[in-house]
């Protein structure tokens, strides 16, 4: 029990990290305008470390095994972008495709933040896919979130330039808090 909560620390350690990335670069898009809240990057980053799994329980080979992970990053991530950015979850609304190409100036102002978010938001998918088919070793736990916590401590000093400060220090701080659970437990976990 204690290695599984380990290893959910440090999805949710990643996410949040992302989180803190994307408050960063959506501030220099629209200073108004903020990344996803930070329940979503949770979400986006322990349904996307699930899958794997849940592929594997239900047996789902040949296409079955990659549908699923594909139809769950587009409800999931898709989802996530119009609830934050549109407001609703209407999944199955494209016509922001037209106003986009359009160049409208709605659909410009809000162009910025949602690519970085967006972007952030796949690269998370494929950290916490990677994490989960390679499966967290606790053994090598603090090599592997060494980079995190280099990230982490660059994005805090990057971010006091700029109008998120707050956000990407409060990004930062639950990084550290869940990064250093997830370290702990995976001590405790080992030593039995």
């Amino acid at each position: 029990m204690i290695s599984i909560i380990a290893v959910l620390a440090t999805v949710i350690s990643e996410s949040l990290i992302a989180y803190g990335g994307a408050e960063l670069f959506a501030a220099g898009y629209d200073s108004h305008r903020h990344a996803a809240a930070w329940p979503i990057w949770i979400l986006i980053g322990l349904t996307a470390y699930s899958l794997p799994g849940a592929a594997g329980f239900f047996n789902l080979k040949g296409k079955a095994g990659v549908l699923l992970p594909v139809l769950a990053a587009y409800l999931v991530v898709y989802g996530a972008m119009r609830f934050e950015f549109a407001g609703d979850l209407k999944l199955w609304d494209f016509s922001w495709i037209p106003a986009f190409a359009d160049n409208e100036p709605g659909a410009r102002r809000l162009s910025g933040p949602v690519a970085i978010t967006t972007m952030v938001a796949a690269m998370l998918w494929t950290r916490a896919t990677y994490r989960a088919n390679s499966e967290i070793d606790l053994e090598s736990l603090p090599r592997s979130l060494a980079g995190s916590f280099a990230v982490a401590t660059f994005l805090v000093i990057a971010g006091t330039t700029t109008e998120r400060a707050g956000e990407v220090g409060r990004a930062v701080a639950a990084f550290f808090a869940s990064g250093v659970l997830a370290l702990s437990l995976s001590q405790l976990a080992m030593s039995g």
